[in-house]
C-alpha cells in the first residue's frame, strides 16, 4: 500500500510539475524536455551518491562534479561565449556559490539519509523559481500555477511522511 501512495504522489508531483510548465508562452518545449533529461540524470546521480556513501566524502564528490562539468561545458564555450560584464561576473559568483553550498548539502543529506526522504525536496525547485518570479520581476501565478504548487507541496509532503524504509520504521518501533 505504501508504494502504491508513493508511485502516486511521485505522479501527483509530476502533474503539478506540467501544470506549471504547460503555459501559452512556452512555444519551444525543447526546454522541458531538457529539465526532464536533467531530472533524470539528477536521479542517476543520487543513487550513486547513496551506493558511494561510505568510501568518498561530499567535499571529494563535488570536486569531481566540478572537474567534470567543467570539461564538459568546454566542448560548448566556443560557440556561444559571451564576455561578462561587472554584474553578470557577480549574478555568475553568487550562482557558483549557491550552486556549491546547495549541491554540497544536497551531497551531505543524500549520504545520510535515505533518497526518499531528501529528493523530495527537489520538488520545490519550481515553487522557489516561481516565488523569486514574483518576487523580483513580479511575474505573475495564474491559477492553474497555484494549482501545480499545491500539488507539488501536498505530494512533496506526503512522499516524505511515508518516504520512510521499512529498516527505518523497524528501527524507530524498537
Amino acid at each position: 500500500m505504501k508504494n502504491l501512495i508513493l508511485i502516486g504522489m511521485t505522479l501527483s508531483a509530476f502533474a503539478g510539475i506540467y501544470l506549471l510548465v504547460d503555459q501559452p508562452q512556452i512555444t519551444d518545449h525543447t526546454a522541458v524536455w531538457t529539465g526532464l533529461l536533467s531530472a533524470v540524470c539528477a536521479a542517476v546521480a543520487y543513487v550513486s551518491i547513496r551506493a558511494i556513501k561510505h568510501r568518498v566524502p561530499p567535499v571529494v564528490i563535488i570536486f569531481y562534479f566540478t572537474l567534470i562539468s567543467t570539461l564538459g561545458s568546454l566542448f560548448f564555450l566556443p560557440h556561444t561565449f559571451v564576455w561578462p560584464n561587472l554584474l553578470e561576473w557577480l549574478a555568475i559568483a553568487g550562482i557558483g556559490l549557491f550552486s556549491y553550498y546547495g549541491q554540497l548539502w544536497l551531497t551531505m543529506a543524500l549520504q545520510r539519509t535515505p533518497a526518499s526522504l531528501v529528493v523530495p525536496f527537489s520538488y520545490l525547485t519550481p515553487l522557489l523559481s516561481f516565488g523569486y518570479g514574483f518576487i523580483f520581476w513580479r511575474d505573475p501565478l495564474s491559477f492553474k500555477e497555484a494549482a501545480g504548487v499545491l500539488m507539488i507541496i501536498a505530494a512533496s509532503t506526503v512522499i516524505s511522511f511515508f518516504g520512510k524504509t521499512e529498516k527505518e520504521d523497524i528501527a524507530a518501533n524498537g
